[in-house]
């Protein structure tokens, strides 16, 4: 299985260097699931959790990756890998460290996150993802006179940043400031045409800004009909 896995990788290279992304995905995935099925039958196969480490980096899983490197290195490997491993561990140290504050600002942790996100602010200031959590921590915390500025700060650099401005809607929503989340709101519209979650927004936006709400919850509902949040939109516009 090790073998095939190795085998897997090698021809996800050969299609990576000839542009065929299914090709290149579709072996990396068969590799991935090779390696797993591994460790599932012998949990002390040092290469297996080796060669998983990059899967998961790879994947943007730094913390899943971080452990089964760490595991790697608890079984036992040659000179050569360790270091390799080492070397990559603190490549990826600023990432896991992210993912792990991240997740705690959205497990209702937002102050203990946001120790971690602001040490890795003073050194990493221009990094617009950890930026726009530090602001949803503030935000968690009821201080978004802060949670707006890190949103600004993002937005000088990437005015056209979707979430972004969707987020600072929401926090001038949220100060009952509808003027200005109209504004946010059909900037990100205009940035991303018939987004049924914008578009909502946008209408219960004006709908509590005593406006005409009606096209925007409409058109919402007719991409998607299904989702929940455009359902109670229009409950709520029908009951106007």
């Amino acid at each position: 299985l090790y073998q095939y896995a190795i085998i897997c990788q090698e021809l996800s290279l050969r299609y990576q260097k000839d542009e065929d992304v299914k090709a290149m995905n579709d072996f990396l995935l068969e590799a991935l699931a090779s390696l797993e099925k591994i460790i599932g039958l012998d949990d002390s196969f040092a290469l297996a959790y080796y060669q998983l480490g990059f899967h998961y980096s790879n994947q943007s899983q730094f913390v899943k990756a971080k452990l089964t490197w760490d595991r790697a290195l608890d079984l036992g490997l040659d000179d050569e890998t360790r270091t390799d491993i080492i070397e990559n561990l603190a490549k990826i140290d600023h990432k896991v460290r992210y993912e792990h504050a991240y997740n705690l600002v959205f497990q209702g942790k937002a102050e203990e996150g946001l120790q971690d996100l602001l040490d890795l602010e003073s050194q990493y200031p221009d990094w617009w993802n950890l930026l726009f959590i530090i602001s949803l921590a503030y935000k968690s915390l009821g201080d978004l006179g802060q949670a707006k500025s890190y949103l600004e700060q993002i937005l000088i650099t990437r005015p056209t940043q979707v979430d972004t401005l969707v987020e600072m809607a929401l926090c001038l929503a949220q100060e009952a400031n509808m003027p200005g989340a109209i504004d946010y709101l059909t900037r990100a519209a205009k940035l991303k045409k018939d987004d049924p979650e914008i578009l909502c927004n946008l209408g219960m936006a004006y709908l509590h800004n005593g406006e005409e709400a009606r096209y925007y919850i409409e058109r919402a509902y007719e991409i998607d009909p299904t989702d929940e949040v455009t359902q109670a939109c229009i409950r709520t516009l029908d009951a106007q």
